[in-house]
């Protein structure tokens, strides 16, 4: 499969409808919100890249009450929040993976880690290719940023990679 912005932002998609069962809506614009939870995978092998999350906390209770058939009130859903965030991206990173480089190449693919958004991984600028996505996920926003290395970013034209 081609890289395309359009094919990155439908993996992101179709992979939170099926896993936390939540509706999935790309905003016209940004949306406007004061993420205080961040989230990032790092990922080395063929490429190397990265996946960073910034979401509300609410985001993440919403997607551990989903994932554990329980209510959002629940005190379990509260002490998850955070690991229900961390199996999100986990996911979404498995699944790129796969559907742009196929089964047969190896990644070393870190464990998941969720902070305060104080806590976020500085913004390296050394990466070839950087999109970053805007998602509503039942009228929550979270935006996705993708960092590749430049072996990526030489597989693919700019158009391919960095045209909408």
């Amino acid at each position: 499969m081609t890289v395309t912005v359009r094919n990155l932002s439908a993996t992101i998609s179709e992979v939170i409808e099926e896993l936390a069962l939540v509706v999935v809506e790309e905003p016209e614009t940004r949306p406007e919100f004061s993420p205080d939870t961040v989230a990032w995978i790092e990922v080395t092998g063929s490429i190397t890249g990265q996946i960073i999350v910034r979401c509300r906390r609410e985001l993440g209770i919403l997607l551990a009450s989903n994932l554990l058939g329980i209510d959002p009130e629940d005190a379990q859903a509260q002490e998850k929040a955070s690991d229900a965030i961390g199996e999100m991206l986990n996911v979404i990173c498995g699944n790129l993976i796969t559907n742009f480089f196929g089964a047969e190449k190896t990644f070393n693919v870190s464990i998941p880690r969720v902070a305060d958004i104080e806590s976020a991984p500085e913004n390296n600028t050394n990466w070839a290719m950087q999109e970053t996505f805007f998602f509503l996920f039942d009228s929550h926003p979270i935006e996705f940023v993708l960092n590749v290395s430049p072996a990526l970013s030489a597989q693919c034209s700019r158009k391919e990679c960095h045209g909408r």
